[in-house]
């Protein structure tokens, strides 16, 4: 039997959507993301996922508006969801595996000015928490921690001393070895960043996440925002990102379960 909440994750990580309109229930998912196992479980479950969502609705007050989310109150370790508790337990089973790097790369052609790249993904782990956070038992219990001040280094390569051809060749091979490089979640950063130079006017910036705080759309808000960031820093100017109105670890709202996803809020349930 399938655990519904182990599906909505799977979904989530796929950027699946559903919504209910009567009796059907609409999947809305980006090209390629809905596979022929996860279409099974979704005819197989529907009716349960019918009902979940249909939960959801009934905290409509009569205003027609959703109850309002409450940002969860910071403590020094604060529960984790669902997904993380499965993802820690499969870290320990190889806590040297990198199956669950998420890498990114970006090809930079241009003057870059490395001091403001630095300067904006400050920014950026400073308007996250995720990307602050630390995963570690306290009394035999999975907890998770938000460091204040971390901070993730920005590394440096420059290959400009290789002969022609071969800075590209190098990029590559420094891009992967940074892809496998596992991460201590108990003392973080979980949040791996590297800037090559390739040639003078060449740069790739590698940024290398654990799962277990992004997955594929959230890596694309990372990836946009830093680049807002970037800009909004050459031009002297504030980025205009506007205030996040929760936070990660979860918020909580009246009969929504803090252990619930991001990305499903109103439809889990303990």
């Amino acid at each position: 039997m399938t655990d519904i909440d182990d599906l909505l994750d799977r979904l989530q990580s796929a950027g699946v959507r559903l919504a209910v309109d009567g009796e059907r229930l609409n999947v809305s998912a980006p090209k390629g993301m809905l596979t022929e196992t996860l279409r099974a479980e979704l005819v197989a479950c529907k009716e349960t996922l019918k009902a979940r969502l249909a939960h959801s609705v009934a905290g409509i007050g009569q205003s027609g508006q959703p109850a309002a989310i409450v940002r969860s109150p910071r403590q020094a370790t604060m529960p984790v969801s669902h997904t993380q508790r499965r993802m820690w337990l499969l870290k320990q089973l190889d806590t040297a595996s990198t199956a669950y790097n998420v890498p990114s790369a970006l090809r930079i052609d241009g003057e870059l000015a490395v001091a403001t790249l630095e300067a904006a993904l400050a920014a950026l782990v400073a308007r996250h928490e995720s990307l602050r956070m630390r995963f570690m038992l306290v009394d035999d219990e999975l907890r998770c921690a938000v460091d204040p001040d971390g901070q993730v280094a920005l590394e440096r390569h420059d290959l400009r001393h290789l002969p022609a051809g071969q800075g590209e060749e190098q990029a590559l091979q420094l891009a992967g070895e940074l892809a496998r490089r596992p991460f201590d979640i108990a003392r973080g950063p979980l949040l791996h960043a590297a800037l090559i130079r390739a040639a003078p006017r060449h740069h790739v910036l590698c940024l290398v996440f654990d799962h277990i705080i992004a997955d594929g759309p959230s890596v694309a808000i990372f990836l946009g925002e830093l680049k807002q960031l970037y800009e909004a820093q050459l031009r002297g100017e504030r980025a205009d990102l506007g205030e996040l109105p929760v936070g990660w670890p979860p918020a909580t709202s009246p009969g929504i379960s803090t252990s619930g996803g991001r990305s499903w809020p109103a439809c889990r349930q303990r």
